[in-house]
């Protein structure tokens, strides 16, 4: 999804492109004609990786370019990295450490640089970064500045909001029952910690998710399954 401001009005359409003539009802009103309205930088990566040691941290490859040497990556890997497993089919580079601390370091770096390329750094399963993407799914649809207030409240219980804002129908203010928040931990803890999987907002049970969150179901609007 593109990431649009929050209070725009409908998209400008690209002149290039054409309109098709006729859409039908549900290819308007469907998830896959929806958008973000976050301004603030999103996460390099929301991937979850396979393993939770601690003392380790991941590279994701997935969206690396091909055209970047491995060998410039093995030069770009710190000297206290003492260890790695790979996995080609899914694109992940798992690099051990000594010690938490030295791990938790360098993922604070975020990004490995090689050259002119960026690779996402991410914590092991189990941990987040500082900062992250939560999705929201059943909210109620209410006054928008309302429901800006009301979950930010709630958030900021767990975690301390940076942004939040709906998904949207493309091309309206039409707001749906997703929305969207870019969060950092509190202090000294970490986000998967401290966040929780169900709020209740004007009555109502919100799903939260990010990565590596448990399961909950949309349907029964409980934990523990999809």
């Amino acid at each position: 999804m593109s990431t649009q401001e929050t209070n725009s009005t409908p998209m400008d359409t690209d002149s290039s492109v054409q309109e098709p003539l006729f859409q039908r009802v549900f290819e308007i009103f469907t998830w896959d004609n929806t958008q973000s309205n976050l301004n603030y930088t999103r996460p390099l990566s929301t991937r979850t990786p396979p393993a939770a040691n601690k003392n380790s941290a991941f590279l994701d490859m997935s969206k690396v370019s091909p055209n970047l040497d491995g060998r410039e990556i093995a030069k770009a890997i710190p000297d206290g990295v003492i260890g790695t497993k790979f996995r080609a089919d899914t694109k992940f580079i798992q690099l051990f450490f000594k010690e938490e601390k030295e791990a938790d370091s360098f993922i604070s770096d975020r990004t490995l640089d090689v050259g002119i390329h960026s690779i996402p750094i991410i914590p092991p399963k189990g941990k987040l970064p500082q900062s992250a993407l939560i999705k929201l799914d059943n909210v109620p649809i209410e006054d928008k500045e309302i429901l800006d207030r009301l979950l930010t409240n709630a958030l900021a219980e767990f975690c301390c909001p940076i942004e939040i804002a709906p998904i949207t129908i493309k091309g309206t203010k039409l707001m749906t029952s997703r929305w969207e928040a870019i969060v950092n931990a509190i202090p000294g803890k970490n986000l998967s910690t401290t966040l929780e999987p169900i709020l209740e907002i004007l009555g109502q049970k919100v799903l939260l998710s990010w990565p590596g969150s448990p399961a909950t179901c949309i349907q029964c609007l409980s934990v523990g399954h999809l």
